[in-house]
């Protein structure tokens, strides 16, 4: 008889073979975004006149240039580096909301989450600016998937209570 206890199975060992960050793979996916958020917020900061959130953005003539729909997933990750009150109240919304959520998700799913949040806000400018033929427009950040988050975490805790200032 040879018993096997539950850290002694290959599946279980954290010690797993393979490349992978060791820091990194206990990071939760809440962090995970943040980190890419803010990573690319401030290398914006040093690339001349903005080029990585020009290039990032969701412009409004999405539907007359469907080459550029890997802009439906960029833009989310792009803020302006003029504005840190629109990357910091993203993060801090994010974190807020995002935590709860993927506690109830799970990491991966939470991945799959937020990313099909992104693009469905996306999509949702696309529609809007191009029936409103305001095809000049830009789209940043992670407004419209943190607003998506907000709503899952309300529909998973109607009656939580947020303070938003303080008590």
């Amino acid at each position: 008889f040879n018993a096997m206890g539950l850290y002694d199975r290959d599946y279980y060992r954290e010690d797993r073979p393979g490349i992978r960050l060791a820091a990194a793979a206990n990071w939760s996916a809440v962090t995970t975004l943040i980190l890419i958020n803010v990573a690319f917020f401030v290398a914006d900061m040093f690339t001349q006149d903005h080029w990585l959130m020009h290039s990032m953005a969701l412009k409004g003539d999405l539907f007359h240039h469907p080459g550029n729909f890997w802009q439906l997933l960029t833009y989310g990750f792009a803020h302006d580096p003029q504005n840190i009150t629109h990357i910091l109240f993203n993060m801090i919304g994010l974190w807020v909301f995002g935590m709860e959520v993927e506690n109830v998700y799970g990491k991966r799913e939470f991945f799959k989450l937020y990313i099909s949040l992104v693009i469905l806000a996306g999509l949702f400018y696309a529609v809007i600016t191009s029936s409103d033929h305001q095809v000049n427009n830009l789209m940043l950040g992670a407004s419209g998937a943190i607003m998506g988050l907000a709503v899952i975490f309300a529909c998973h805790f109607p009656r939580r209570l947020l303070y938003i200032w303080g008590e």
